[in-house]
């Protein structure tokens, strides 16, 4: 996935879009108590329910914003948050009980009238999917960034030219490094002693192995340089084979 998605969440999403989606999510919870209590039919009015939903959305937005449960941090999604939706969720119950008896006592509006089982059912409904929504994108954002950190944790094939004291320090660092996620190939070097023998399991050869074939099938993606006392006049004739087969 494009980094750029995985930065938006890495900041926790803008928090008015969990805004948007909390009230979506009890938007729906309210839809599908109807569902419930008509035992999954339509034998319902589907005409009151819509002047109910505007309604329903107003609650839930002004709770949400009292509250401010959709100020939590996503990745950090915990025990603090899970009350924080509890409040949300009670609030919500509290504005429709309250409003409930006020119509119901005074008839002021009685299409927003609500069964106290449509209220309860709401709340418990809210309770467990707010919840349950926070630690899916919770689980998300770990799945994506884990996904972009091996996508930049991709090995990278290298080959040290330089088999002496320099040569083992380098490779000793390499190796060390958590932060280098690169496989040491094989050690170069011009002393005809050296080649042939190995370092940690790892060869030494001599410049002629070195090959477009050798690089290509190897996957090699760069040589490091690491021996102090060798001529100008070998480093560039070193660094212009080296260029042909497009090594860094």
């Amino acid at each position: 996935m494009n980094d750029k998605w995985i930065d938006l969440i890495s900041r926790n999403l803008p928090r008015s879009i969990i805004l948007i989606i909390d009230t979506l999510v009890v938007v729906f919870n309210f839809i599908f108590s109807y569902f419930i209590l008509s035992e999954f039919s339509f034998q319902f009015d589907v005409v009151k329910l819509l002047i109910q939903i505007p309604y329903i959305m107003l609650i839930s937005l002004v709770s949400f914003l009292i509250v401010g449960s959709y100020k939590g941090v996503i990745r950090h999604t915990g025990v603090r948050d899970a009350i924080s939706i509890y409040s949300s969720a009670s609030l919500i119950t509290v504005f429709l009980l309250t409003i409930n008896y006020i119509d119901t006592k005074f008839y002021i509006y009685p299409n927003y009238i609500l069964r106290l089982s449509n209220i309860i059912i709401l709340f418990l409904m809210n309770l467990i999917s707010l919840i349950t929504t926070r630690y899916i994108f919770k689980n998300l954002y770990r799945t994506l960034v884990k996904s972009s950190v091996e996508k930049k944790s991709e090995t990278s094939n290298i080959l040290i030219y330089g088999a002496g004291e320099m040569g083992t320090i380098v490779y000793s660092i390499l190796k060390k490094s958590n932060e280098n996620n690169t496989k040491v190939i094989a050690f170069i070097d011009d002393d005809i002693k050296k080649q042939g023998n190995k370092i940690d399991r790892i060869e030494v050869v001599s410049m002629a192995t070195i090959t477009d074939d050798y690089v290509r099938s190897h996957k090699i993606k760069e040589v490091v340089l690491a021996i102090n006392d060798i001529q100008q006049s070998r480093l560039i004739e070193i660094s212009d084979q080296l260029l042909t087969y497009l090594l860094k």
